[in-house]
């Protein structure tokens, strides 16, 4: 049989091991975080470049045009070309 003493070491020594494989986890969740947010900014970025965020300068008749049955957008257009 195991005295008091021995069965309270033991359960430290468990503690102990069960707290510094918590902190390993964490350690691995965190660089598991920074790989994912990583890959998201790699993605990101070759969106980017892949698809320009803003066309070429087009004259504003082109607008106009695409925007035929918007009479508002329209009204904003014919300001911008006065």
């Amino acid at each position: 049989m195991l005295g008091r003493k021995q069965i309270r070491l033991a359960k430290m020594a468990e503690e102990r091991q069960e707290s510094s494989q918590g902190e390993v986890e964490g350690v691995n969740c965190l660089a598991y975080d920074e790989a994912i947010i990583a890959q998201q900014d790699r993605i990101q970025q070759e969106i980017a470049n892949s698809n320009p965020l803003v066309s070429e300068r087009q004259d504003l008749s082109v607008l106009l045009r695409e925007y035929s049955e918007d009479t508002v957008y329209q009204d904003k257009i014919k300001l911008g070309i006065g």
